[in-house]
């Protein structure tokens, strides 16, 4: 068995602000992680992470979110290593798609939630992995109007994900 670790990320520039509006109709910054509103989203497999960020689309081991968001909390899920290997080359596979601006808002304007083919942004690519980790088929029109907040707060109601900070 190995293990896949979802991070939420809360950042205090303009973007991220932008992002906790869109995402939860709120922008709060608040010391208790349990009420938190995040900004972005990544997958760390061992020591490999991957995210998708604004300038930057689909990447691995960047140092944009390093320097620029904190990690506010983070959940794992232990998979078969055969599913491991399958959801880290999916990742690998996706590494320089460009990044769904028109996704990131579509939870806020639901007439552009159309699946865009060859495009990710942060949440909807944490929560297609966690489908798939979980057995699931997932449903791509769907992941795509899930936020940062939304994404972590699905991973809190689920038995099978351990939350690690």
């Amino acid at each position: 068995m190995k293990t896949i670790q979802f991070n939420y990320h809360r950042g205090e520039g303009f973007i991220s602000k932008a992002i906790m509006i869109i995402g939860e109709g709120q922008c709060v910054t608040v010391p208790n992680a349990e009420d938190a509103t995040f900004s972005h989203a990544s997958i760390n497999f061992g020591g490999d992470r991957f995210e998708a960020v604004m300038f930057g689309g689909y990447i691995k081991n960047g140092e944009q979110t390093v320097n620029t968001s904190k990690v506010i909390e983070s959940y794992e899920i232990k998979v078969t290593n055969k599913v491991y290997a399958y959801l880290y080359d999916w990742c690998e596979r996706k590494v320089g798609l460009k990044y769904d601006y028109t996704g990131v808002f579509s939870n806020v304007l639901p007439i552009l939630m159309k699946p865009k083919k060859g495009k990710l942004y942060c949440s909807e690519a944490n929560n297609i992995i966690y489908e798939l980790a979980i057995g699931n088929k997932p449903n791509y029109s769907m992941s795509q109007k899930i936020s940062p907040t939304g994404s972590r707060n699905k991973m809190r109601s689920e038995k099978d994900v351990i939350q690690i900070t």
